[in-house]
């Protein structure tokens, strides 16, 4: 599943650093499976090719639409690498480790805002499409005719609502493994010990009850409660 083993000769530093990064991915995972996270499979600092550690969740189930909750805790669990180093070693010893998390995190935030309408500020806009790199549609090329056949601009916020979602992300991600403090503690070391550690041997460990989501039933809505609930 991970391809080939990458020959890495860890420092002690490095190597304990890398485990506590990839128990902060871990423990904010599986708290948040509740928000729709995949499950967590396993985690290791076993190195192999590019990464120095990583941390797998996966479904055994199909997933063909995502929810805004889903996606605010995928950017949680995203930043939670670097926020864990922060919490254990300070600013100034962040590794530069979190460089894959951070693109990972600033597409997801990307697609969000651009995509998916999830911005009161930037609205329901695809930028894609006013950027010209979308397929060009019938709607596309008639934009770019109106426009003397140029890109229309993107919004000027679009970075600043990125900036925002992940700034967000990073610090309820801090706050989630200051209140889980043991948990990360446990886990880290035990990945030093250990290197490699599945589902069964992470809640075992961490003694975390992780909970399925749970999502309403149309026919517990009420035609009542929704005029309700959408006033004004």
């Amino acid at each position: 599943m991970l391809g080939n083993r990458a020959a890495i000769k860890f420092s002690e530093f490095e190597k304990e650093s890398t485990a506590v990064h990839e128990a902060g991915h871990a423990i904010t995972g599986v708290l948040l499976e509740e928000k729709g996270l995949d499950p967590l499979r396993f985690v290791t600092i076993l190195p192999h090719e590019n990464f120095l550690g990583v941390t797998v969740f996966s479904s055994d189930k199909e997933n063909y639409a995502r929810t805004y909750e889903y996606f605010k805790a995928d950017l949680v669990c995203c930043m939670a690498g670097r926020a864990a180093e922060e919490i254990f070693y300070g600013p100034d010893r962040i590794s530069s480790g979190a460089s894959g998390d951070i693109e990972a995190a600033t597409q997801i935030a990307k697609e969000m805002i651009g995509r998916f309408g999830y911005s009161a500020e930037v609205g329901f806009v695809n930028t894609d499409v006013l950027s010209g790199q979308a397929a060009r549609t019938a709607y596309n090329s008639a934009a770019n005719d109106n426009n003397g056949g140029q890109s229309l601009p993107l919004p000027a916020n679009l970075h600043k609502e990125i900036k925002v979602l992940l700034n967000e992300a990073y610090l309820q991600a801090k706050q989630m493994l200051v209140d889980n403090i043991q948990a990360v503690y446990d886990l880290s070391t035990a990945l030093v010990d250990q290197e490699l550690i599945d589902r069964e041997q992470l809640l075992a460990i961490t003694h975390l009850h992780p909970q399925p989501p749970q999502y309403p039933s149309l026919r517990d809505l009420s035609v009542k409660d929704l005029l309700e609930n959408n006033k004004g």
